[in-house]
C-alpha cells in the first residue's frame, strides 16, 4: 500500500468511514482500512454510534429474521419511510 493511499484512508470523512464499517461486517478490511476505522472512531462519536447500531441490527437479523426486525423497528416509533428502507436493506443483506 502506498503512503498516499494510507493518508487518504486516514483522512476519510464520516461517510467513507461508515462505508468501511458496513463492509467490515460482511467481508473484512485490509489492515490500513481497519486502522483508518479505529483511528476515526477514537474521536468521532457519531461513527462509534453507527458501528454499535449496525452490530446490533446484524445480531437482530440473525435472531429474528428480517420480518421480525421490521416489526421491532415499527414498535420503536420510526417513520414509515425509514422502516421500509431498513426492512428492504435487511432483506437484501440476507440474500447475499
Amino acid at each position: 500500500m502506498s503512503l498516499r493511499n494510507l493518508w487518504r484512508l486516514l483522512n476519510l470523512p464520516c461517510d467513507g468511514i461508515t462505508e468501511l464499517m458496513s463492509r467490515e461486517m460482511e467481508e473484512g478490511l485490509s489492515g490500513a482500512e481497519w486502522w483508518a476505522v479505529k483511528t476515526h472512531a477514537l474521536y468521532c462519536r457519531a461513527c462509534r454510534r453507527y458501528r454499535t447500531q449496525i452490530v446490533e441490527l446484524k445480531a437482530a437479523v440473525r435472531r429474528f429474521g428480517a420480518e421480525d426486525v421490521g416489526d421491532m423497528v415499527a414498535e420503536e416509533g420510526l417513520g414509515d419511510g425509514a422502516r421500509a428502507r431498513m426492512t428492504q436493506s435487511l432483506r437484501e443483506g440476507m440474500r447475499d
